[in-house]
């Protein structure tokens, strides 16, 4: 079921329509959500023949691929190689084949673009490891695979979203191993799971979580075995009540942690969002897939970083925002500078725009006229797939696209207009997916984004993992 901001019920004609005279489509997803990919490949189908009937191009632009492949792909979809050669050399997740192999054989046989648009891995273990300073040390061939460095400094909405998820996502495995422990104590037995669990957590080990993007969020597999399936989020915030809190925060000078937000809980687990109503939510009726026994080895499913969480976390994620809103930016033809670091685009005050009770006052791209001629004057529609934190909430992606689009235009010394972006995000969902209005406010869905598509969370997922997703 898809929705507009105002919880109105709307076929995917309608999210179409909208995306044919945008610059930017972001497509959010939970990555091992199988029907939201079936839904993207339609979108993508119905945006082509919309574009050409307005003689635009559409470009298709992936997070699963990073950057210095992008040979690799050209090469694919010129015809050059194989596929087989393709699967060898470009790194394609191991659902590539069912969740993302069908947009790119589209673009292959359409004669589109794919831009490979996410930072290579090893470059955001080193932020990760090291800060951000350490990605300066790196050799100009290097660093071509990156955005221009400095890159942006996260929101103050952003870190909190960060933060907060973080937090509840501790306070849950925290309850997940004490409950592992009186487990073990009515079988007389030690449970190394939780041991190595707890080892992690007392070590600052950043814990897995869903909410905030798999590569980001995921440790070793010593540090957190996959036999621990309580691990289940319960009692996330609603995004909007996070970034409200945001905003509360930056004006009393300090940040807020609410226990239990109110109204509905949002379950996430193996980032999948659950809705269900507060009053019948318990621990028991928390649906788990359940994990391998192991993580996967490296190189394999989400590239699987593992490292601890420190101050340079938010170095680490903020580069695959960078790199992905590059890579974005670079699809529109724009020349590209660094954006100033204090550089903060209008709307990714996300923290005033979502706190907002009436959708209306959020403010948006201005719409472009939808007339033939106009629609031929813009440039090509960038579609970029990613994961749901990376577009969520008009942050992450979106913030760095609109610095990197405003930088550009006070170099070129002229006023630009504003880029149009459109955020669509598949939420996964354990309920009824089809809902009133007044549900969809109440459950305040419309921070997610322009459109938010529900899905069945119970349809079984698109590939096994050994690590939260």
């Amino acid at each position: 079921m898809a929705y507009n901001r105002d919880g109105q019920r709307v076929p995917l004609a309608d999210i179409v329509h909208r995306m044919k005279d945008a610059d930017v489509v972001l497509l959010g997803e939970t990555h091992d959500d199988s029907i939201a990919h079936q839904l993207q490949l339609q979108l993508m189908l119905g945006a082509l023949k919309q574009l050409r009937r307005a003689g635009r191009q559409l470009t298709l632009s992936l997070e699963m691929f990073e950057r210095d492949v992008q040979g690799v792909m050209d090469e694919y979809l010129a015809g050059s190689i194989t596929e087989r050669d393709l699967r060898q050399d470009a790194r394609p997740w191991p659902n590539y084949d069912s969740d993302y192999r069908p947009m790119v054989q589209v673009a292959k046989d359409e004669g589109l673009p794919v831009i490979c648009a996410n930072a290579p891995r090893r470059y955001v273990s080193l932020a990760g490891r090291s800060g951000r300073d350490a990605l300066e040390q790196l050799s100009q061939e290097s660093k071509q695979w990156l955005p221009p460095l400095p890159y942006r400094q996260p929101s103050e909405a952003y870190i909190h979203k960060t933060n907060w998820t973080m937090q509840q996502a501790k306070e849950e495995l925290d309850a997940a191993r004490k409950q592992d422990r009186e487990q073990s104590a009515e079988s007389n037995s030690t449970d190394t799971a939780a041991e190595s669990s707890s080892a992690a957590l007392d070590e600052g080990q950043c814990p897995a979580f869903s909410g905030v993007k798999a590569e980001a969020a995921e440790i070793s597999s010593a540090s957190l075995s996959a036999k621990s399936t309580s691990f289940a989020g319960q009692g996330s915030p609603l995004l909007e009540e996070v970034v409200s809190a945001a905003a509360d925060s930056s004006r009393s000078g300090r940040v807020q942690h609410e226990s239990q937000p109110a109204g509905p809980i949002v379950q996430q687990d193996s980032d999948s969002i659950q809705l269900k109503a507060q009053a019948g939510a318990t621990a028991g009726a928390v649906e788990q897939p359940e994990q391998a026994d192991a993580a996967p080895a490296d190189g394999a499913g989400c590239p699987y970083i593992g490292f601890t969480m420190s101050s340079n976390f938010l170095d680490a994620q903020c580069l695959w925002d960078a790199t992905m809103a590059y890579s974005i930016a670079q699809g529109l033809g724009q020349p590209l500078t660094p954006p100033e670091q204090n550089s903060i685009p209008e709307q990714s005050s996300a923290s005033s725009a979502l706190a907002a009770d009436d959708a209306s006052t959020h403010s948006k791209a201005a719409l472009v006229s939808s007339s033939s001629a106009a629609a031929a004057a813009l440039g090509p529609l960038v579609l970029h797939v990613c994961g749901k934190f990376h577009s969520e909430g008009w942050m992450g992606i979106y913030e760095h696209i609109h610095a990197y689009h405003a930088a550009n235009a006070k170099r070129q010394g002229s006023t630009a207009k504003r880029l149009d972006v459109v955020i669509v995000t598949f939420l996964p969902s354990s309920r009824d997916l089809a809902l009133t209005s007044e549900e969809f406010r109440d459950e305040r869905l419309a921070a997610y984004g322009d459109y938010v598509v529900l899905t069945d969370f119970n349809r079984p997922r698109s590939f096994e993992i050994g690590h939260p997703v």
